[in-house]
């Protein structure tokens, strides 16, 4: 077997008593002048490898710490949002009681002096309420469908 292993420039074969003159059995090496220089080469390898990797980790970590902050800070909108949601929902309620309410034309009229009604409390109250708001903001008369007195 004339080569045994071969890697770029080493080789390591084992030469039969013809060869050069060297005893038969014995190991040669060629290329161990560049041995030092390659294992130079191999540890700053490592060494950027290390370094990189070091790198990798601190951006990892600050990646995971970022990734806990942006966490809680969504817990806390969505509670926020949640708590909107509930305030929303009561304004719409709200709302709509009042639409409710504005479409109902009644006035009631508390403490009308004993006898100011005329016997006619539909033309008491028409007059009532010009004179109460200002008879100048009225172009036409108000009309009224209904008028009681309550004795409370």
């Amino acid at each position: 077997m004339k080569t045994i292993w071969n890697a770029k420039s080493w080789r390591f074969y084992r030469p039969n008593s013809h060869s050069l003159g060297h005893n038969p059995g014995e190991i040669h090496v060629e290329g161990l002048d560049n041995v030092p220089t390659r294992l130079n080469h191999i540890e700053q390898g490592l060494k950027a490898v290390q370094s990189e990797q070091k790198e990798l980790k601190e951006t990892l970590g600050s990646l995971v710490d970022e990734v806990l902050v942006h966490d809680s800070r969504i817990d806390s909108l969505d509670m926020s949002l949640r708590e909107m949601e509930k305030a929303i929902a009561a304004l719409r309620q709200k709302i709509d009681d009042l639409e409710g309410h504005s479409q109902c034309n009644c006035i009631w009229v508390v403490r009308n002096p004993e006898g100011a009604e005329t016997g006619r409390p539909i033309e008491s109250i028409a007059d009532l309420i010009p004179k109460l708001l200002g008879g100048e903001n009225y172009n036409l008369p108000l009309l009224v469908d209904r008028a009681q007195s309550d004795p409370s």
